[in-house]
């Protein structure tokens, strides 16, 4: 049961690993390492899903509401306008990156967004997902565990 709760914490859009882990760990005892590699493997599923069900929804959505075309439209637009230009300088890196760094409104979700919106088939955009999520899961476990980390 304890898996189940720490799976479904690491797969929710707002969580992620920044809640699984700690949860993992402190809430469930569950040792650091097997914390870390159960959290991330949890993490990357929703971005399969997203990623090979986004354009999918997209269309459905677009073609059965008007209104929902137009937002999306407007929201595709705005994304594109603002963020195209780092994304064609740093490409996958960007993807990366955006999803390693454990902030709100960064993770996995949003970058399977980012990935649908610029166009990333699901072959490119996983891989580099889940690196993201790799890396953000290292800097969440040595962040729960208190770890100083000092750069030289």
């Amino acid at each position: 049961m304890k898996f189940l709760i720490v799976a479904l914490i690491s797969m929710s859009p707002i969580s992620e690993l920044r809640g699984g882990i700690p949860a993992a760990i402190f809430a469930y005892k569950i040792s650091p390492p097997i914390a870390y590699i159960f959290c991330v493997a949890a993490n990357i599923v929703p971005a399969v899903i997203l990623v090979y069900s986004l354009n999918w929804l997209e269309r459905f959505f677009s073609s059965h509401w008007l209104w929902a075309k137009r937002t999306l439209d407007k929201i595709y637009a705005k994304t594109r306008k603002k963020m195209s230009r780092k994304f064609e300088i740093y490409g996958f890196i960007a993807l990366t990156l955006f999803v390693a760094i454990p902030l709100p409104i960064t993770g996995v979700w949003t970058g399977a967004i980012a990935a649908n919106i610029f166009g990333v088939k699901p072959k490119y955009a996983i891989p580099f997902l889940a690196l993201g999520v790799a890396i953000a899961g290292i800097i969440v476990l040595t962040a729960s565990l208190g770890i100083k980390v000092s750069v030289r």
